[in-house]
């Protein structure tokens, strides 16, 4: 084994333009994006607000596990919007 850099080699570094990904419990399972007014649906899990309005609007089933759900209440996840707003705001410096 060489440690002699081999100017061959490629080095990806992140550039200052690209942003970078947000951690995978900030992102919606439905959209895959991150997001701005998450919920907590029956099944335990955080959701877009949107997404999961519209999922429900045409299913009873959890869209994660796809398990019947006990209800179709919806309740802000507020840590989860802060944690998303703290990040967010690290980002911007």
């Amino acid at each position: 084994m060489s440690d002699v850099f081999d100017s061959s080699e490629s080095v990806t570094r992140p550039s200052k333009k690209q942003k970078p990904s947000p951690p995978n419990d900030y992102e919606c399972p439905i959209l895959m994006e991150l997001m701005s007014d998450p919920v907590i649906c029956a099944d335990g899990f955080s959701y877009e607000r949107s997404a999961i309005e519209k999922w429900l609007r045409q299913h009873g089933t959890s869209p994660t596990t796809n398990e019947p759900l006990t209800n179709k209440k919806l309740l802000p996840n507020k840590t989860l919007k802060a944690a998303i707003t703290a990040w967010k705001d690290n980002l911007k410096g």
